[in-house]
């Protein structure tokens, strides 16, 4: 049975409501049925995600929920699965293609009326990441299932409602264009860039500046994560913003310069360019990245293919050198003065450069 995924925003948009935001329910469906041995008919298992607020503690209840085309046997204290404290508990086993499947985990759940409930913070917490890292999992909630219950995770949409407005994270990104990118094409990467706001938030008053560049510094390696995922034409432009964002910089501190001109480093993170145009054109540029970002676009550059240096390239870094900025930042100039064709590869293999030579500026780059 294919996956069935809905996403409702209970309640009415009023203003007396916008104060406190809605509560969002995600409802999964199993994609098989499993036999129930006790009395050989065929269940499948609707779970339903709903998520009242989401702060430094996470706060909502998962309810597990047998279905059937015929009367399915009750679920009791008899044929749900123990757990540890002898209540019911759920079997929950995630897996992913990226990593080796981990143990199953036993989530302690309570019993009304034939449905399973979790709402300790702490096991709402740990399936949800389940959910947004894995791409499926399999649920056992009674001891006479012949199968694990089935789901599909990979096109989950995201389960937990908002920050509440008056949060310190909601007031300074409560409507960023590069989180909401994120939050809907990218929600295992958004998971972990709200989970660090979670943690380093506080719970009232305003974002410490600290907070804030903690949480841009994730946002801007969860961005550079997906640069090799973008076309040739937006490459160019994120490379020749961190050209601009160096020389906005200049010789006041050269390691810093040569870490902005090959996108190791974040203008819109630099206290020194904050609120200037170059951190502004570049956080459209991290919005344009999350929106295009594609695997047909990827292109894997062995070092053999890079171009020889030429004497016109030569040429080009000894002049953008002589103004000034550090060799990493006349190199980026350089190449972006060659011929279309052949700066491509170039630009290729400099986007993948993350050193940051900050911890070198007692050595000085040779000029």
């Amino acid at each position: 049975m294919p996956l069935v995924v809905s996403l409702l925003v209970l309640g009415a948009q009023t203003a007396s409501l916008r104060a406190e935001p809605a509560p969002v329910e995600t409802t999964l469906q199993s994609r098989n049925s499993s036999i129930l041995e006790v009395a050989e008919v065929s269940a499948r298992l609707k779970i339903a995600i709903r998520s009242v607020t989401t702060a430094r503690e996470l706060k909502g209840e998962i309810r597990f929920t047998l279905e059937g085309d015929e009367d399915l046997p009750p679920v009791d204290h008899f044929t749900c699965t123990p757990s540890m404290t002898f209540k019911c508990g759920v079997v929950v086993r995630f897996t992913s293609a990226r990593t080796r499947p981990g143990p199953p985990t036993v989530l302690e759940a309570d019993l009304e009326d034939g449905t399973l409930k979790i709402t300790d913070p702490r096991a709402f917490e740990t399936f949800v990441k389940g959910l947004i890292h894995d791409d499926s999992a399999a649920i056992k909630i009674r001891v006479d299932q012949k199968q694990e219950f089935l789901f599909d995770l990979r096109r989950v949409p995201w389960p937990l409602a908002a920050f509440e407005p008056q949060h310190p994270f909601a007031k300074r990104f409560g409507e960023d264009p590069v989180l909401a990118a994120l939050k809907a094409r990218y929600p295992a990467r958004y998971l972990k860039i709200m989970t660090l706001a979670r943690e380093e938030s506080p719970q009232s008053g305003t974002l410490p500046p600290d907070a804030e560049r903690k949480i841009l510094e994730a946002m801007h390696a969860t961005v550079g994560s997906l640069r090799p995922m973008v076309s040739d034409e937006l490459l160019e432009k994120i490379v020749f913003q961190a050209s601009a964002a160096a020389k906005a910089v200049g010789s006041r501190d050269l390691a810093l310069c040569n870490a902005l001109a090959v996108a190791a480093r974040s203008a819109v993170t630099v206290p020194e360019l904050k609120d200037t145009e170059p951190a502004r054109q570049e956080y459209a540029l991290w919005q344009q990245v999350v929106e295009q970002a594609h695997p047909r676009f990827i292109r894997r550059v062995p070092n053999e293919e890079l171009l020889p240096s030429t004497a016109r390239f030569e040429d080009n870094v000894r002049i953008a050198n002589q103004e000034g900025c550090g060799m990493f930042a006349a190199v980026i100039d350089g190449i972006l003065k060659l011929p279309r064709e052949d700066r491509r590869l170039w630009l290729r293999a400099t986007v993948g450069t993350v050193e940051d030579l900050r911890a070198a500026a007692a050595d000085p780059p040779r000029q």
